[in-house]
């Protein structure tokens, strides 16, 4: 299934937890704690649009930190 591109070549948060291989929960929980960067682009008052740059950056800093764990 191709990746759901929400408009202006943005991601929602859906298909970033996909593609990152998380659940929903521990999606929001690394978002919490900061240990993924959300992006900077918004879709509305409270959505997200990640581009392939935000979900690449995301990937590295999941790999950091099991590699710290």
């Amino acid at each position: 299934m191709p990746p759901e591109r929400v408009s202006r070549g943005l991601y929602n948060d859906k298909t970033v937890m996909e593609r990152l291989g998380l659940s929903r929960s521990a999606f929001y929980r690394y978002l919490q704690r900061g240990a993924i960067t959300p992006p900077v682009g918004k879709l509305g008052k409270n959505r997200r649009g990640w581009t392939a740059q935000d979900i690449e950056v995301a990937r590295i800093e999941l790999a950091e930190l099991k590699e710290i764990q």
